[in-house]
Formats: C-alpha cells, structure tokens, sequence
C-alpha cells in the first residue's frame, strides 16, 4: 500500500525525533556495552586485578570506594547527569585504561532506588570489574586513624562538590556530639578544622557556606524522613533568623552530603555550622550568649544561692564578659530577677526583649511544632539566649536549635524506637512559645504584642510562607533525600534508622506541613 508523500514525510521525522529523544532521555536507556561486546575476550587474555590501590576516576571526578558494600559511589551534578554518556576513565592503577559499562546507566528518575551499575576496566595486560552507584550530592570523606569518640582525635576531611566540581580538604579535630543521639548506632560529629600541623584554626567554606573553621555532621538517624531538623533550621534562618535589632544572621545552615569514614560508607548527612557568637556577637559588645540544654525552672533557680544557673552553659562572651564566668552567671541572674520583680510592669519588662526576635521564635516555633524548644507548657529548651548590655540596659533575644523533635515528631522513652514517635501530634495542634518575659507580657494583656506577633505572622505567610516557596523547598529536599538514592542507601547502612517508605517520599510530611500552615492562618487570624 502507497501512502502519500506527506504521510511518508511525517513518519520519517518522527521517526528522526524518536531517535533523537532516545539519545537525550536516557543515556539511560541503552547499554554501553559495544556491538558483539563478549566478556571472555577481556577476561580470557588479561589479569583479573581483585582491587585498586589507586584512585579510579569518571569524567575527572573521583569515585569514592565503599569497604562494607564493594562499590564504588560517583557523585555528579544534577544538571551533568542529564548529558552522562559513557564516562572517560583514568586510574595510575591501568595504562590507557578502556572502559565498558555492563549496565544502563539510569535515569534521573530511577536514581532513588539506588540501582548498581556494572563496569570493566582493562589495558593491553589486566583487567579489573567493579560497581558504581550514582549520587546527585557532595560527599564528605574523613580519614582518621583513632577512635572517634567523646575527646577530639586528629583527623583529615574531604568535601566534593559536584556542582562546582571543587574538592576543599582540610586538617581536622573530631569528636561525637549530642545528648541522647549518642546512644544511636549513627553518631553526630564535631568538626574543628586546623591547619597542617594542627597548630592554628582553619577558616574554611564547605558548600558555600560561612568560611568557618567550626562545622557539624547531623545524622537524622531518628527522624523517618530525614529532614526535621535540616527544613526546619534554614527556614528559620532564611525566613526569620535576620529579624532582630541587630539584623545579624542568627542562626545554623545546614546542607546534605553523604559522608565516608576511613573508606566505609557512613550514610546520609547534613552538613552545617553550630549558632554561636561569630555572627550574634560583635567584639565590641558586652555579650554573653548562653545554652539552654534542659528544662531547668529559671524562676525557681533564681532563689538559690548558687551562683551558676541550671540548665544553662555559656557558650561564648565579649567585652568584660569575656574572661569573668562569674559576671557572666551574674548577667543571667538579673535578667531572670529582673523578670521576677518586675512581672506586672509589661513596660519594664518589653524594654529588656528584642521583641522582633522573641515574636518570630513564638511564631516559628508554633508552626513547626518545637515542642521540645519550648513551644509548650513545660519551660524553655533548645534555645539560646543572647544577652547584651545596650546603654545601661540589658537587651535579650533568642535562637531554636536542635529541631528535630518537630512536625508531628514526639519524644519517647524507649531506645528500640530511638526515642522518636513519628507524628503523635496532629497537624491543628498549635504550640506557641510563650516563656519568660514575652509569656509574661503576653500574661499581663496590657500591650500591643500579641498583634504584632499576629502582624509578624502574616508578613512571613504572604512572603517567604507562602505555600509556593514551602512546596518548593520542600521539593528541593525531596530531591536531595530521595532523588539522590541516599535515602535508600542510609537505611540499608542502618537498618535500625527511624524510617518511613522510600516510595512516600516526603509526601506525608509535605501535606502536614500544608495542614499546619492552615491551622496557624485559623489560630492567627485578625479579629
């Protein structure tokens, strides 16, 4: 049968444009193996190398070698991955090495089940066969000869970024850190970098963040999605953490990795600098910034003769602050006597409180249901306390840390489910903060800062709140959780890890999210 030339023109481009996508979506769709490829007429000639001693590249990255999985992981940009063909090789171990991948390569989609990709290697005399994994995000390697444990132990670390396609190393002091977190069998790391012969500190940028010489390594062990406490300290520091009368940065940013120790595959990380005085405190101030680590009652501490207040650790000072822990305590006793003796002066009290700071954490908090930060009835936890002498009076603000327990996520007493009950709470429970003196004030109903708080609210909710830019983060850390692979990979390195199913995503969490900006939009409304 004739079809008539228009037709006949018709099929010939599609047939072109069928072609063409096949070559764009998917060097992932074909194998790389060559035309009539056998396995036997490598391997029968040649000598089978059972490992490399030398590092093994891909296209000029570096593949990291995993000890307890036998594979090798390569971390490409997302943008690169959509052009990924057969990759060039380069290893000291084989000269003008060859390479054929006995596998597809995947697709970015396909990326989240973690899939293996076989490969050969091989020169005019030896051959050698191995796996790689695929992942779209840095990885971090620490090479360290002691125990890492609760003392800092002399160590090197690694950053690749595969969107800059940089490599920054460092010198390094490490030791484990965190409260509860330490009993699981993934730990927390501190990390203080130095230089070559450990004598002085190094200022470094990892990721485009902060040149600091002070960095974190968060594991999520306990949160089922992996992105609590990640989410919820850059909104905070995105969205709220410049809003202060100092209109300093005052808060953690964190960003995923996937973190090797001594060549052992280590899982899925966040890495991140610790909130301290680098950023919240000038030099030329008189200021104490103070930890609060558990539930102490300032108000009953303040009657005892003690002069060290439970609950609280001076993280760091300036001024006459500086080198006198005594006036430090002192400073943090008048500000809570001050308080005491003052309780109905709301006048008294809102000139002793930066109250921008203090009504984004109330607001904040509430969204994100920090309830273990303070946003409940219970007192004040997971916050820091910044103090600073201004023209004879003392002004205070605040800054959430440690949220992981957050969205739903509530706290148990029970070490088999690592101390974590995921979404106990419903998403229309609201929990504002309202401590110390801006619960005082709050109290006393004297004042206009419950509708500023409700005005602050609706600022951030028709900006930086709106349920466009939270969708969008939230798509982005889907991305990196589970587009990557690492999420697949994290639970297969820690079976016992909180975790939800890899297929979920973070659907659940995004619609819990949504739910609570309904709840909050209902709780703040103007009256």
């Amino acid at each position: 049968m004739k079809y008539p030339s228009g037709r006949l023109l018709f099929l010939f481009f599609s047939l072109v444009l069928l072609l063409l996508s096949g070559s764009v979506l998917g060097s992932a769709g074909a194998s790389s193996e060559p035309e009539g490829f056998i396995m036997s007429d490598i391997t029968d000639s040649r000598t089978e190398l059972s490992s490399l001693q030398k590092p093994l590249f891909f296209d000029q990255t570096e593949l990291v070698f995993d000890d307890s999985s036998n594979r090798f992981l390569w971390s490409v940009s997302s943008s690169q991955f959509e052009s990924l063909l057969s990759p060039a090789v380069r290893t000291e171990e084989l000269s003008d090495a060859v390479l054929i991948l006995t596998d597809s390569l995947p697709g970015l989609l396909d990326l989240r089940q973690s899939p293996s990709v076989g490969f050969v290697i091989y020169d005019d005399s030896r051959y050698y066969m191995g796996n790689v994994v695929i992942t779209t995000l840095p990885i971090v390697r620490i090479f360290c000869d002691e125990f890492i444990g609760d003392e800092y132990v002399k160590g090197k670390i690694q950053v690749w970024d595969p969107d800059s396609a940089a490599l920054t190393e460092s010198e390094t002091l490490l030791k484990i850190r965190g409260g509860n977190t330490r009993k699981f069998s993934k730990n927390s790391y501190r990390i203080s970098l130095k230089n070559s012969d450990y004598s002085k500190k190094n200022k470094v940028s990892f990721l485009n963040m902060r040149n600091d010489d002070d960095w974190i390594l968060y594991p999520a062990y306990n949160d089922q999605e992996k992105v609590r406490n990640v989410f919820c300290s850059n909104l905070w520091l995105e969205t709220c953490g410049a809003k202060n009368w100092k209109g300093v940065r005052n808060g953690s940013e964190y960003k995923y990795c996937e973190l090797f120790i001594n060549n052992t595959y280590w899982g899925l990380y966040a890495l991140g600098n610790p909130t301290d005085k680098k950023e919240i405190i000038t030099d030329n101030e008189k200021a104490v910034l103070f930890k609060k680590l558990n539930w102490s009652d300032e108000m009953m501490d303040i009657e005892s003769s003690d002069l060290v207040m439970p609950g609280y650790e001076i993280n760091n000072a300036t001024g006459k602050y500086a080198e006198n822990e005594d006036l430090c305590w002192e400073l943090l006793r008048e500000y809570y006597q001050f308080l005491r003796d003052n309780r109905n002066n709301s006048d008294a009290l809102l000139s002793r409180i930066d109250v921008e700071s203090f009504s984004h954490v109330s607001i904040f908090l509430n969204l994100v249901q920090g309830w273990d930060n303070g946003a409940n009835n219970t007192g004040i936890k997971n916050e820091y306390l910044c103090l600073t002498e201004k023209d004879g009076n003392i002004i205070s603000m605040m800054t959430p840390w440690d949220l992981d327990f957050t969205f739903g996520n509530g706290w148990v007493e029970d070490i088999d489910k690592n101390n974590t009950i995921p979404y106990c709470y419903t998403s229309d429970m609201n929990m504002p903060f309202r401590h110390g003196y801006l619960g005082q004030i709050l109290e006393n109903n004297d004042t206009d800062l419950a509708d500023i708080i409700r005005k602050d609210y609706w600022e951030l909710r028709e900006g930086s709140w709106s349920d466009e830019h939270i969708n969008e983060l939230i798509d982005q850390y889907e991305k990196e959780i589970y587009g990557s692979g690492a999420f697949v990979r994290e639970v297969e390195r820690w079976p016992f890890c909180t975790s939800n199913n890899p297929e979920e995503g973070l659907s659940v969490f995004r619609q819990y999210v949504m739910e609570r900006l309904q709840a909050c939009d209902l709780y703040y409304a103007l009256p």
